[in-house]
């Protein structure tokens, strides 16, 4: 369980890094990407064992921390978390956001035309549902009045 706590602690100790860094050389910039990355590397990894294990609102706090905004393949597993929930919306919006932000468009795409597949299906069968039960309530009511009119 990631406490709120804890995730302040990880901001301090990251605004302290880029502090102490920001005030090097220009070296430090360089350093502080690669610090930033290897966090980010590490927040993901974390993030992935989370969600593997079921725990997905751990997973998403992970990844969404106040202090950092994802990096698209923060965006990528966080829309894969929101799918194995069924937030499918949201899990569109992400992938998008993911693109936004520089997210291989070779990957995300069949993931957006499947989820867009899918949503469809999802509307066709509903659509079957509606039209069931609408012809279902039709022979009812015929069967009603039919017996009606044979009783009288």
């Amino acid at each position: 369980h990631l406490s709120i706590r804890r995730q302040r602690q990880m901001c301090i100790r990251d605004r302290i890094h880029h502090h102490l860094i920001m005030n090097r050389n220009s070296s430090g910039s360089a350093i502080t990407r690669a610090i930033t990355r290897f966090d980010d590397r590490l927040r993901l990894a974390r993030a992935s064992e989370l969600a593997l294990a079921g725990r997905f609102i751990e997973a998403e706090a992970l990844i969404m921390t106040d202090c950092h905004r994802p990096s698209h393949e923060g965006y990528d597993l966080l829309a894969r978390i929101q799918v194995r929930q069924g937030r499918l919306q949201q899990a569109q919006g992400t992938w998008e956001k993911s693109l936004e932000t520089g997210g291989c468009k070779k990957n995300i795409e069949p993931c957006l035309v499947t989820l867009a597949d899918h949503q469809e299906n999802v509307l066709k069968r509903r659509i079957l549902f509606w039209k069931l039960n609408l012809f279902l309530w039709a022979i009812i009511t015929c069967l009603a009045i039919w017996i009606y009119l044979n009783l009288l």
